[in-house]
């Protein structure tokens, strides 16, 4: 059974099963699409057979956790750079903090986020948005980058 996240090692992956004989069941998934396929050597198309189209789209937790292609790294930066300088698009920010803060570091002015309790005393996180944080951090680009990189 294969779930690989990049194709090199797909590839890798069915060239091994079919030098071996072994059925391959091969699947993957793309935000909320999932595809599965079972290869099996003499009776179906191998992995490498069957055309991949080109991807124009990516993912943003590829884009923003694990890129692997240089064109992974572009799409950031000029996603980064639309919302830090572009025309504001609520649907379309990102927090660049991904992990949650301890409750002692909440309003900090350095954090991305604030703690507050909704109408039923529940604690809401409302995380700002990049444009927000680095307004409020006078556009401070060494602070930006210790937040998204470091």
């Amino acid at each position: 059974m294969n779930a690989l996240d990049n194709k090199k090692a797909r590839n890798h992956v069915n060239r091994l099963c079919l030098a071996a004989g072994v059925t391959l069941i091969e699947s993957g998934s793309a935000g909320y699409l999932g595809q599965v396929t079972v290869i099996r050597k003499g009776e179906s198309e191998c992995y490498e057979c069957l055309p991949k189209p080109v991807a124009k789209t990516f993912p943003g937790c590829t884009i923003r956790n694990t890129p692997s292609e240089p064109i992974h790294c572009i799409v950031w930066a000029k996603h980064l750079y639309s919302q830090l300088f572009g025309e504001p698009d609520a649907d379309n920010d990102v927090s660049p903090d991904t992990e949650l803060i301890p409750i002692d570091e909440y309003n900090n002015d350095e954090n991305m986020e604030t703690l507050e309790k909704n109408e039923e005393g529940h604690e809401v996180t409302h995380r700002l948005s990049t444009r927000t944080w680095m307004e409020a951090n006078n556009y401070d680009s060494k602070k930006l980058l210790q937040k998204l990189f470091v």
